[in-house]
Formats: C-alpha cells, structure tokens, sequence
C-alpha cells in the first residue's frame, strides 16, 4: 500500500458538511494503513464509516443492529427475504441477478446474533456502484410488504398440493435451521449463548429455532423491519480506492434524504445479574440406534469477560487462547488431554458479541468424566495463578499474536471485509468504530505488563473469582432427530384433521398459489433492470501472474516471486511423494495432523511450541494432489511444508521445518493415539457440518485416481482407517509408526520444488537459503504413484442423526467422449443460479443447491439442508430437457458471461498468486489454455449451451448416486442404492 492512502483526492475537513454528511472525525490508523472518515448524515442520522487507502478490492456494506425478541428467527429470514425483490428491482431474485452479472469479488448477507449485515465488494468501480444500489433498495425497499409469498418461501409455509396430501412445513430458512439443529456442535454453542446472558437479546435464536419458527406471523415480520430497517438504526461502510464523494451524493440524493431522523429502540443491553442465571445447563442431541453414548458427551464451561469495547483485555484474551491451547503441550489442553477426559478439546474466545465468552469445551466426553473435566479445568487455573507462566510462552506467543495481527490474512475473502467484521464488534455497541483495529499501544502495554503477573492476574479475576459462568452439558439420545420427526408429523396430522374441507382446499390453494409464483419468469423488463457494466469492459486477457523467476537445481526447482509481503516471506516446499498403495495414502494424512504434537531430537513438545510461535507466523503440512489436463488418469501428489515468518527469520524457517520433518520421534505411542483420537473427534465434526462436501467427494471417488486418492486422503475411506486404528490402536500402533516413518524418509529423499514469494528486498537472501537447503537434501527417489484404480458404480447411502439431507450425483464428463470447454462454465452459471436454484432451493426449500464442473472432467451435482430425496433426484434428471430447451436472448447470455468471469477473476492474495501458478505448471494447463476458455466464455451463445445436451443426458444415465441424512426421507428411494453406511 502508499504511505499516505487517498491523501487526497479531495481534501476532507473535520466538521465540514459533504451532501448533508458531517464528517466528525478523520484518524489515520497506521496498523491497517488506512484514513479512516466517520460521518453521519444529518437528516436520516445514518452513521458511515469510509476507511480509504489504495486497495482496488472495494467494500461496502450496510448493517442494522438487529436484536431477536424470540425465537421465531425474524432477522434471519428478512435478512433472506430483502434480497427477494424491492420498488426499484422488483425481481424475484435480485441477488440471484447480481450473482449472474456482476463482478462481484463478495456478494452475501449475513445474520448475527444481534446483527444484520449486507457486505458486496468489486474490483470494477462501475460494478461497485451498482451492486450498493441494488443492496440499499433491498433493505430500504423491500417488497415484503406488497408479496407475503417472501415470507413463505424464504421462512415458512404449510405446505400441501393435492387433499390426500400430508401437510408439511417447508421454508428455506426452515430447512436450513433444521440443518443446524442436527449439529452438535451449533446445539452447544446455542445453548452456552441463550443460557449465559439469559435476560438479553443473545437468549434467543436469531437464526430461528425450527419449533418456533412457524409461528411467526406475517405482520410480526413486517413489524421487525419497520423496527430496525431505518438510517438512524444502520452502519454504512465503504472501503478501499473508490470515490468518496460521489458516494456520499449518491446516498443522500437517492436514499437517506427521504428519511428523518428517529429513535430506534435497538441497544444491546448486558446480563447484569448473573445470580439466577444456571450454572450447570443439560441438554440433548442426536445420535443414530446402536451407538456407543457413554463416549459422546460435548462440555462446555464458559466465562462472561469483560466488554468487547475493552480492547487491552480482549487482546489478552487472545493471547491467552495461544497460552493455553495452541498445542498439545500447551497448559490447559494437555492437562485436559491427560486426564484422559475426551476425545477432542477445543478452546474459543467468542468476542463477536457486546460481552465476550471464554469457552472450554470437549467433544465426545467420557460419562463418568462429566465432573472431572470442570476439576481440571480449575485446578490447571489454579496452578497456573501459583506458578506463574513461563517468561518465554508468553513471549512467543505475543510474537506469534503479533505476526498475524500484521499480516492481516483475510484467505480468499476480501480484506475489507474482515476489516468491516471487525469495526462493527465496537461500532455497533457505541464504541469507536475503529477500536479493535487500533491494537499497537495495547499490545506494546501487554509486552510489559506480562512480565510482571498481567496474564496471571486476569485470570484470577475473569475466570477463578467470576462468578458469571455456566457450565452445559449435552448428552447424547439415540433416535432423537426420529423422535422429534415423528412428533412434528403427529402433530401436522392432528392439525390436518382439525381442519374443515374448505380450509384445507384454502392451503391448497395458498401453496399452488405460491409455487405458480415462483415457476413464473420475470419479464425481460424487468431483469433488464437490474444495472450492469458491459462485457466490453472486460479485458481479454487472463488476470494470471507470470512474473515468476524458476532456477533449476539437478531435478529440483525454485519458483520465487517478489510482491509487497509487508516484511514477510511465504515459503512452500512440495516434496513429490512416490505411494504404492491405500494405506500409505491413509498414513501420509495421518502423518500431517501429526507434527508439532511430538519431541524432536532437540526440543521437547513444549520448547517446540515456543521455538515456532517466537520465529513463525505459521507451519501447516497439507497433501495436494494435482491432476494431469491432458490425461485425466494420472496426477501427482505433493507432501508440502508451508511457513511463513517475518524475512529476518527466513533461517528459522528453514530449521524448523527440517527439526519437524527430519527429527520428530514418532515412537511415543500415547502421544499418537491423542493425535488418532482427535482426528477421528474432527472428521465426525466435518461430516456432520459440512455433508455436502463428504457426499460430493463419494460421488467423485470413483470416476478417476485422483479423485479415488482425495476420499482416500480426506473422506470416508480415511475415516474407516482412523477410526479402526483408534478401536484397536494397541494392536496396530507399531504397524503404524514403523509405515509413518518409512513415508518420511521417502518425503526427505525426494524431489522437491521450493516455491517462494518475498519482497524484492529479500529476494538475493531467499534463492540463497533455498539452493542451500536442496543441495543438503538431494533427490534419491522416484515419484511415481503406483495405486490400484477402483472404478466403482455404487449407489450410497449414508445415514446421519440429521433432520435434513444432502442429495448429490456425480459422473466423469471425459470418459464419457467430451472436452472441456469455456462454455461450460457459462452453462455451470446458468443451471446454478436459474434450474438449480428456482427447483432445488425456492420450490423444494433446500438451503443450497451446487453444480460442480471442473477442467479435469469431473462433474456433480449436491443439494445442502435438503428437506427432500427424491424429488431432489426427479429435479436432477430433468436437467437435459431443461437444457435442450435453453432460449436466452443476448441479453441474458451477456450477464451469464459477466457472472461467470466474476467467477473466474477472483483476486488472490499475495502468496496465492504463485501457488496458482505452480498449480498450472504441475497440471499441465499452459496460458494459451486459460486464453482459450476465456474466449469461449466470452463468445458464448445460446446455442454453445444446448450443446451440452448430450453430456448431461449421459451424466444422468451413467451418474453414481449418494445421499446422506435423515433415515425416513432416504427410505422412500432405497430400492435405487446397493451400498450403506452409518457413519457413527
């Protein structure tokens, strides 16, 4: 970034009046290099936050502060509903639109627990502009109050289209929730919330509790907008290199000035009286007929902290979390892990609410360790507050806190929008907005304060003297999800039978009403309405790095890159691992989840730690296997280390990452079974909260090798393999260890690609470490991957304790005779944001429905939260028709294109963008590849997406099928499937 962000394109003065905006205060925040300008608009009294500097990455968004008054879900579903259609853009679906034709880098909406956000970004100005005014006709103007259709199709409805019919509760909101209140994980968190600050707003479900969220009536919905959706009740935030003062014109002149200003009764209050609040709270979940329940209990002991404008404790906090759990030899957790109270122990810090919640939590807890783990939790406090913490642990981990506060990683997000999460957790409770941002003066008072007793005393104070806590326990229940089922279907019926003839015709009607409503298309006219920029405003060249130096060393490479890191260098070391067969692929995983959590020959685990949270920002071992473009049959498969640190660590990074992988002793068997009990801890928590991936990579293992090799690393077969070496670890651990060590010494001895992104400064002293470092280890091995090919074409059915499902099908595109092409990605576009969405989602009530093309011939189908199986299945099978019936004027086909570009230009961050292009070097997809499909995108016609007839009629008759979820929904269509799981 400059020095000085924006300083100005127009000199803004504090105090003076721009477009009826008075700007109270201008503050340079030199942590995020950043101005930032806070206004507020004297008319509506909307606040607006503009934090300027150079990033093209544009944010904005709108947020109302939004407290639940129960648990019907009211914020939720009007955060859905909004999107559905306002005065200016009276779409059905405006964000489906938007989706379509923008060139959005973030296009979502998102319901906090006292909060409502509307965030988009782009990189195109012109886009930026209409993507916020698309944004603030929704919250403003909503036509909610003209169709209660909305609410019956984004919330809830009785659902019944013939008499003979069962009448059934269908919503997307509805379905959704069902899917969240089969997590138990989401059950805890819940419960630790409502329980703890019982006599506040955070008591209630903001997301909805399903039992309740059919009672919420039209005009209570209505109510909760009028409520909050004012200007003197909102949050308007813009970020980035963009124009200020045309935005601020354009905000007052089309939106605020029509609003005066009004008391909006919307403060978030504190729990005052923790007297009569429960400190031990018992609740129930769900688990499938058979299990082994004395095993599978979650606690949780939680801590009211202080205030979350309190940033000096907040950032202890923090720290504290590093402390006490960042590793196996960490204080708390590995007296938890001793005690031998779980499976898997978890810490967090929730500070994303107006009074911050210190959690400790197990998963798949012992019954008659219920007592014990609150025991150890105190009596490690205890000794800690005796002791004192070791001078060096604190250090290293505010070194580590440090790096990652600088380094500001927002992953594939943009930055501004993290930025934006953080102001709103002080600027929503009345605090300054940028408070969190502006860290360096407390944390320098940290650094001193620690040495003398800071951490000790804080917790003494806020977790050993405070009374303001609960403690839950969730106990598990076979069958409950059944149970609960069961009780809802008696309950339609009873309420079927009390009503007369003509009510029930009056529902039939209402539902048909509702389902014409959504199969009728809106007018060309009115989709024309929707602003968007013109695909002559596209370049048509790809937006791919290539500024990459490669030096080659014997059968060793080194891709460096020079970027602005901010001080920082991002090392990857792949090591092409030759594997002969499934176990090893199950090893190699295992042997990643592993290190950090044993000795090495020179540290112990805790001295470990310390060595890596004082000179690192991170270390991760990932497997990443690449697939050839030209032969979709062969890929290769990297072990690879990732570190990064501050450039004057870049010798530490290199010993380090050798003391891990070449030292680590691995024959401390008890320190291995932690490890395969939490992983097998980790995988249920995976399958359970995102199931549309496991389902969509079950479908996928059969086509090809690499895909085989994914599940392999990362799925059910995985998942067989660690939970049997769990079951009968004392048997099998030496087998283990022995395997684990082998695939060491052959990840040491092959050859390896060094892959660096640096500033230029530290580019002279970056190629030096990495030609040292290759020619100390040299290549001895080959690389082949040597694993029997499995083609299988069951049909699976996976059975989880889950109200919902998720219904999925996959096939292989290539080996059924065709190439991939850029028009597929425009026809991914269109089945995903138009069949998928109107047939999955909005009739059928699914949370989400995804279509998955990729460029090395694999092709799937997956719904998510899905109340349905088989009309799922039934919607699937009529995508060809559909297909062959495409007709879509230019127009239309020109916004698909945008959309699909959008898709395809998502910026990278700074490390990312040599990771893309080594991916391309390893898969074989050259640049004249990429310029190719991108012109096949661009040059899409109507007829180019009808072509693709034939492969989707032949993806439906060949596809594999599997479907995970409730019992009694996969029932009806069992007879179509050979193969079953229950998973736990």
């Amino acid at each position: 970034m400059n020095e000085n962000p924006l300083e100005v394109k127009m000199e803004l003065k504090q105090n003076e009046t721009y477009s009826n905006f008075l700007l109270k205060n201008i503050e340079k925040v030199n942590e995020i290099n950043s101005i930032s300008y806070e206004f507020e608009h004297i008319k509506s009294g909307a606040r607006l936050l503009f934090v300027s500097n150079d990033d093209k990455n544009k944010v904005f968004s709108i947020t109302f502060r939004t407290p639940p008054v129960d648990d019907t879900g009211s914020a939720h579903i009007l955060e859905h509903s909004v999107l559905c259609g306002s005065k200016k853009y009276p779409l059905k679906e405006p964000f489906v639109e938007l989706m379509k034709s923008s060139l959005n880098t973030f296009l979502n909406a998102m319901t906090f627990s006292d909060k409502t956000m509307y965030p988009v970004a782009s990189l195109n100005e012109a886009d930026f502009r209409n993507l916020m005014d698309v944004y603030l006709d929704a919250v403003f103007n909503p036509l909610i109050y003209d169709k209660k259709e909305i609410l019956e199709q984004e919330g809830w409805h009785y659902h019944i289209e013939n008499a003979d019919d069962d009448i059934k509760y269908n919503g997307v909101v509805y379905n959704e929730m069902k899917g969240a209140f089969s997590d138990p994980e989401d059950i805890l968190a819940r419960n630790i919330e409502s329980n703890l600050y019982k006599d506040t707003a955070y008591s209630y479900e903001s997301g909805g509790d399903p039992k309740y969220i059919p009672t919420l009536d039209y005009s209570t919905f209505l109510d909760f907008h009028k409520r909050y959706y004012h200007p003197s009740n909102s949050y308007i935030y813009i970020y980035g290199d963009t124009d200020i003062i045309r935005h601020l014109e354009y905000l007052d002149k089309n939106y605020l000035e029509n609003y005066d200003k009004m008391k909006v009764d919307s403060k978030l209050t504190e729990q005052t009286d923790f007297s009569s609040v429960e400190k031990r709270v018992e609740k129930f979940y769900s688990v499938n007929d058979g299990e082994d329940i004395d095993n599978k209990y979650l606690l949780s002991l939680n801590y009211s902290v202080g205030s979350v404008l309190d940033l000096k404790l907040g950032l202890v906090f923090n720290i504290l979390e590093k402390i006490l759990f960042d590793s196996d030899s960490s204080y708390l957790k590995k007296a938890l892990l001793d005690a031998d109270i779980a499976d898997e122990v978890m810490l967090d810090y929730n500070n994303g609410i107006l009074q911050p919640v210190f959690s400790i939590s197990a998963k798949n807890a012992k019954k008659d360790k219920i007592d014990e783990f609150k025991n150890v939790i105190i009596n490690t406090f205890n000794d800690i507050v005796k002791k004192g913490i070791d001078k060096d642990i604190i250090r290293a981990a505010i070194n580590n806190f440090e790096f990652e506060l600088k380094e500001g990683d927002s992953g594939s997000h943009p930055k501004g929008l993290l930025y934006c999460i953080t102001v709103m957790e002080s600027w929503l409770y009345d605090g300054d907005p940028m408070l969190l941002l502006k860290y360096e003066n407390a944390l320098n008072e940290i650094k001193e304060e620690a040495e003398n007793g800071l951490l000790e005393n804080i917790i003494k104070e806020y977790i050993l003297e405070n009374e303001k806590y609960n403690y839950v326990i969730l106990s598990p229940k076979e069958n409950l999800s059944d149970e609960e089922d069961k009780e809802l279907k008696d309950k339609l019926k009873k309420y079927k039978e009390s009503l007369t003839d003509k009510e029930i015709d009056e529902l039939i009607k209402d539902t048909n009403n509702l389902l014409e409503m959504q199969k009728t298309p809106d007018s060309e006219e009115t989709k024309a309405l929707i602003p968007r920029i013109s695909i002559s405003d596209i370049d048509e060249n790809p937006g791919v790095v290539n500024d990459v130096e490669i030096e080659h060393l014997d059968n060793n490479d080194i891709y460096i890159r020079t970027d602005d890191t901010k001080g920082i260098t991002y090392l990857d070391i792949n090591y092409e691992v030759p594997i002969n067969n499934e176990e090893e692929v199950h090893m190699l995983s295992l042997l990643t989840k592993c290190f950090e959590n044993f000795n090495t020959e020179n540290f112990d685990i805790l001295s470990l730690n310390n060595e890596i949270n004082e000179n690192l920002g991170d270390i991760l071992f990932t497997i990443s296997p690449y697939q050839n473009m030209k032969e979709h049959d062969k890929f290769r498969s990297f072990f690879t280390c990732s570190v990064k640190a501050f450039s004057n660590k870049e010798d530490k990074m290199y010993e380090i990452m050798e003391e891990l992988l070449i030292r680590t002793d691995f024959d401390n068997k008890a320190k291995l079974k932690d490890v395969v009990k939490e992983e097998v801890s980790k995988m249920q928590s995976r399958f359970m909260g995102a199931t549309h991936r496991m389902v969509l990579n079950e479908v996928l293992a059969g086509i090809n090798k690499k895909s085989m090799f994914v599940t392999h690393l990362n799925g059910i077969p995985f998942y067989d393999f660690i939970k049997d070496l769990n079951d009968n670890f004392d048997k099998k651990a030496d087998e283990i260890i022995k395997g684990i060590k082998e695939l060491v010494q052959r990840i040491i001895n092959s050859r390896k690609d060094v892959i660096i992104t640096v500033g230029k400064e530290n580019k002279k002293q970056s190629l030096k470490h990495a030609k040292a470092f290759i020619e100390k280890y040299p290549c001895s091995n080959d690389t082949n991957i040597d694993i029997e090919y499995k083609k299988s074409d069951d049909n699976t059915i996976i059975y989880l304790p889950s109200m919902v499902n998720y219904v999925g099908e996959g096939a292989s595109y290539s080996e059924l005779g065709y190439k991939y092409e850029g028009s597929m990605l425009v026809l991914k576009k269109f089945l995903a944001t138009e069949y998928l969405w109107n047939n999955v989602r909005v009739m059928g009530g699914a949370y989400g429905s995804f279509i998955h093309i990729d460029k090395f011939g694999n092709l799937g189908l997956v719904s998510y939260r899905d109340p349905n199986v088989a009309r799922t299945y039934e919607m699937y099978s009529k995508i060809p028709d559909y297909i062959k019936n495409i007709d879509l004027n230019d127009e239309e086909i020109s916004k698909l294109i945008i959309g699909t570009i959008s898709d395809m230009d998502t910026p990278l961050n700074v490390y990312s963008k040599l990771r893309e292009y080594v991916t391309r070097k390893y898969t074989l997809d050259t640049y004249d590849n990429i310029k190719r499909r991108r012109k096949e995108v661009l040059t899409t016609t109507n007829d180019d997406l009808k072509r693709h007839y034939d492969m989707f009629n032949d993806f439906i008759d060949k596809s594999v099928k599997c479907v995970a979820g409730n019992k009694s929904k996969i029932d009806e269509i069992k007879d179509n499937f050979n193969k079953e799981i229950t998973l736990f």
